[in-house]
């Protein structure tokens, strides 16, 4: 069964003080002063607690990660067994060729809901974003 969601929240891998991670689920608001608060909340949320997963957590997000250790030219993200097609990004570590910064990004997305299409769209779009 195919789902719409008006409106999807992040849920990004975040690293603790102690290098230990937990993931997260973070409230979208198109206000990004707001946004911003609802990030820096959950951050405090994960430093402050052992667990692994969130308390509220659900399938209208993005999950997504970074890397910013190591340049990848490839990445899988692991399958939970859960029956999902929430999109999962993950950013590489950005490095500096000639006078260009490069970062690897890795999109892994349900080929029954996303074509190649559709990724060059989102490619674009976020290129546009990064050069602004």
């Amino acid at each position: 069964t195919v789902i719409e969601y008006d409106i999807i929240h992040a849920s990004p891998t975040i690293m603790r003080n102690d290098n230990t991670f937990g993931f997260s689920f973070i409230d979208y608001n198109e206000n990004l002063n707001v946004f911003i608060k609802n990030i820096k909340v959950e951050k405090e949320r994960i430093n402050n607690t052992t667990d692994l997963f969130p308390p509220k957590n659900g399938l209208d997000c993005i999950h997504c990660s970074a890397l910013p250790w190591l340049n990848f030219s490839g990445h899988k993200e692991p399958v939970s067994g859960v029956l999902d097609s929430v999109p999962k990004v993950a950013f590489g570590k950005m490095i500096k060729q000639d006078s260009e910064l490069i970062m690897n990004v890795s999109i892994n997305v349900n080929h029954a809901l996303v074509d190649g299409y559709h990724i060059g769209l989102f490619s674009d779009k976020f290129q546009h974003f990064l050069n602004e």
